[in-house]
């Protein structure tokens, strides 16, 4: 395997966490859930433990609760850049749902959940008058997608995002008045204040947002693929290189480069996470071999393969 590749540790849970987990949170959590269906690959074993947090507080406690039991957990947003073993995730998976994906007024402009898709953030902030042009650039879960945001994309969005609110690895919660403030330990973000600027021409505003969101869904692959994880070193993507080496179109057995987006890996049905691992490898290889370039896959890698 790529050394490039980063492969998460699973710790060892005390044998009996799963039932008292059960017995504390009772409806909220299920045994045996398979994670396929919350990557956007499609691939995926089951979790040990899947939970849903409602609330701020909910996800607080399940993350409080798994700290002092030693269990590891899986935030499951939107999926993208995530491989889950085929063998399923000895830890705790959590999906973010109710308040957690919501959208309600508030005094001069919207408090969003972490979990609402950009798609529908955008098209409330039109509603409401938001200039919010900068998010047309995301995709997926807002709170995901702000998380994962460079530097420059976090500049941009200072005139839109008025305060984060979060939750950390320890299972303590704050809200914060700038994006530069967000600590390096978040476990999720599970609410933004929206208040960007008011729209005066709202039809130039939405036609600029729907001309972005089409661009991107014109980059988008058809099939269930990982998201933008191929990248070099310096964090550029691979795609530019994976063309000029001749990988762009490779396909081995189920998995596939595709060749109009030749920074992702493609699920064209019944792929496991190995063949997504040898085929990045694969990659790797020829990518140093023909450029002495080294791939640097911004990819998480959970459970058992």
């Amino acid at each position: 395997m790529s050394q490039a590749l980063r492969i998460m540790p699973t710790l060892l849970p005390s044998e009996d966490w799963a039932i008292s987990f059960q017995r504390q949170l009772g409806h909220k959590v299920q045994r045996g859930v398979a994670l396929s269906h919350y990557t956007s690959i499609g691939i995926g074993g089951p979790a040990t433990l899947f939970g849903r947090a409602g609330s701020r507080d909910e996800l607080a406690q399940m993350i409080l609760m798994a700290s002092r039991h030693d269990v590891e957990v899986l935030i499951l947003d939107d999926g993208r850049r995530l491989l889950v073993g085929d063998w399923g995730f000895d830890g705790f998976a959590v999906r973010l749902e109710g308040e957690l994906n919501s959208v309600r007024p508030q005094s001069g402009g919207l408090a969003v959940g972490g979990a609402c898709g950009v798609g529908r953030v955008l098209e409330t902030c039109l509603a409401a008058r938001i200039d919010c042009s900068v998010l047309a650039e995301f995709q997926g879960q807002v709170g995901a997608a702000v998380l994962r945001a460079s530097a420059r994309q976090k500049e941009r969005l200072a005139t839109l995002v008025r305060a984060v609110e979060i939750v950390d690895w320890s299972g303590r919660s704050q809200v914060l008045s700038s994006l530069d403030d967000l600590p390096e330990q978040v476990a999720a973000i599970t609410r933004l204040d929206l208040g960007g600027p008011a729209i005066l021409d709202a039809q130039d505003v939405a036609d600029r947002v729907e001309a972005r969101r089409m661009l991107l869904a014109s980059r988008t692959p058809s099939y269930q693929n990982l998201g933008a994880v191929l990248r070099l070193e310096d964090g550029q993507s691979a795609a530019r290189a994976v063309q000029e080496v001749g990988l762009a179109g490779l396909s081995m057995g189920p998995v596939a480069i595709p060749k109009t987006h030749a920074d992702t890996v493609i699920n064209l049905g019944g792929a496991t996470a190995r063949n997504v691992l040898d085929l990045i490898d694969c990659v790797a290889a020829r990518l140093y071999g023909r450029l002495e370039l080294t791939l640097d896959p911004d990819l998480r890698i959970v459970g058992s393969l």
